[in-house]
C-alpha cells in the first residue's frame, strides 16, 4: 500500500478515494500558511533585522559607479576595412584585431589614465559642479593653495608629465 519514491526515499502517501489532487494541494497550502502565520513574529523580526543591517552597510559603502564608453577608432567603417578598401581577408582581420588591441592597451596605459585624472582634478578645482564633494578640501586649504594646485596640475597636463612622489608639493 505504501511505496517509496526512488529519488527521495520518502514514503508515498496515497490520495484517499474521492479526494482530488487539487484538494490535497489546497490542504497542503492551507497547512503551510498556518505554519507561517504561527511564526509571523519570528519571520518579521528576521526580515527587519536583515533590512536594517543592509541599509546600514549600504549607507557606509563608498559611492562607486561603473561607466562604459564607446570609442570610435576609424579603423573600420561599417563591416568593411577602410585601410585596404575591400572585402576583409584573413590578414586584414588579424590586422584589425591587432590595431584594436593596441588601441585598447593605449587607452588603459598609466600615462593616459594619469592625464585623464589630471583633467578630472582640474574640473573639480575649477568648476562649481564637481564630481566629488570638495567642502572638506576647500576648508582644509586656502584659496591660494588651491590656485597653486590648479596651476601645477594644468602645467603637468600641458607638458604630459607625471607627478613626482619626491616633491612634497605634488
Amino acid at each position: 500500500m505504501f511505496g517509496t519514491d526512488l529519488f527521495s526515499l520518502a514514503p508515498i502517501v496515497p490520495i484517499p478515494n474521492g479526494v482530488g489532487l487539487f484538494d490535497c494541494f489546497f490542504m497542503d497550502l492551507i497547512n503551510f500558511l498556518r505554519v507561517l502565520w504561527r511564526r509571523k513574529w519570528l519571520i518579521l523580526a528576521i526580515t527587519s533585522v536583515a533590512m536594517i543591517t543592509t541599509f546600514l552597510i549600504a549607507r557606509q559603502a563608498p559611492k562607486v559607479y561603473k561607466a562604459t564608453a564607446q570609442l570610435a577608432t576609424g579603423i573600420t567603417e561599417g563591416n568593411n576595412a577602410v585601410f585596404t578598401g575591400g572585402a576583409m581577408t584573413g590578414l586584414q582581420k588579424y590586422e584589425i584585431e591587432a590595431r584594436f588591441k593596441n588601441m585598447e592597451e593605449m587607452v588603459r596605459s598609466p600615462q593616459v589614465l594619469e592625464l585623464v585624472s589630471y583633467q578630472l582634478i582640474l574640473n573639480d578645482l575649477t568648476r562649481t559642479e564637481s564630481f566629488r564633494d570638495l567642502n572638506d578640501i576647500r576648508s582644509r586649504y586656502t584659496s591660494e593653495e588651491l590656485r597653486v594646485a590648479r596651476m601645477r596640475y594644468q602645467t603637468k597636463l600641458d607638458s604630459m608629465q607625471s607627478l613626482l612622489s619626491s616633491d612634497e608639493l605634488e
